[in-house]
């Protein structure tokens, strides 16, 4: 019989209750519905060593979206040590990702921001009365990016009215160092972040407050044009897990690369009216 100190959580897979704009319940992915069913009636010792796998490529290594599912069951069976436990193993890959994702700031700054976003992740979780936050047991990473976009700015802006010294590039993926395997044809992205207007030279309250250049491009061109060249987004992808600017704004690529070429002449105009006299 189970201890009552450690009580397990029901095996019984509970459905998503979050739904999509046409209404359609949220669904796992079919593999992670899998690892949940596998995990879910380990013992607690041998669930752990799966989490604490770092080896993304092992066929143990449990998925950030089953750890959000196993973190909310054994919190709701009542087994807190265990559940603080795997919170722990999120937890350190989230920092990981956020050391990149706030490389332009201090490290002071950085741990703060990180700290902050952190806090923030868990309060969507474990507090989610309208299933918004289910979005995070199908597709992880996508809702912590689109979360850090949003604090970096927020606090890039907080820090530029003490020092006005972060730079845009300090979003993540500007100059973030690609391994040679995971780049692209350049042919295959027409529209180079070497752009009219360099954005490595605009501070991000300038970004925020929509200030110089940026200012004179509309919505949605703006939003597209800043996760394209400072966010490092891409336009389309083949991994169905990775955040795109065609998936942010549920649109085809052409019409993101339209947005982007009409950015682009946008600001072609603007430099040469403010620069040209």
């Amino acid at each position: 019989m189970e201890s009552v100190k450690n009580p397990q959580p029901d095996p019984a897979i509970k459905p998503l209750t979050g739904r999509t704009k046409q209404g359609r319940l949220y669904r796992r992915p079919d593999e992670v519905e899998a690892q949940i069913h596998q995990t879910l009636t380990l013992p607690p010792k041998e669930l752990l060593s799966f989490a604490r796998l770092s080896n993304s490529e092992d066929p143990r290594y449990l998925k950030e979206e089953t750890l959000v599912y196993l973190i909310l069951a054994y919190r709701q069976a009542g087994n807190r040590d265990m559940a603080s436990d795997l919170s722990g193993v999120l937890a350190k890959r989230v920092v990981r990702i956020y050391r990149v994702f706030f490389h332009g700031f201090t490290p002071t700054q950085r741990a703060e921001a990180g700290d902050e976003l952190l806090k923030e992740i868990f309060i969507r979780i474990l507090n989610n009365p309208d299933g918004k936050s289910d979005y995070f047991q199908i597709r992880f990473w996508a809702c912590l990016k689109r979360l850090a976009v949003s604090h970096f700015l927020k606090k890039a802006k907080d820090y530029n009215q003490e020092e006005s010294s972060v730079p845009l590039s300090g979003l993540a993926g500007y100059e973030i160092e690609v391994p040679e395997d995971d780049k692209g044809d350049d042919d295959e992205r027409p529209l180079k972040s070497s752009s009219l207007l360099s954005l490595k030279a605009i501070a991000v309250e300038d970004v925020v407050t929509a200030n110089d250049g940026l200012q004179h491009l509309p919505e949605p061109l703006r939003t597209a044009y800043l996760l394209y060249h400072g966010q490092g987004w891409e336009i389309e992808s083949k991994d169905p897990s990775e955040p795109t600017i065609s998936k942010y704004f549920d649109v085809t690529p052409k019409t993101i690369r339209n947005w982007l070429t009409r950015a682009e002449n946008v600001l072609k105009t603007w430099r040469g009216g403010s620069h040209g006299k």
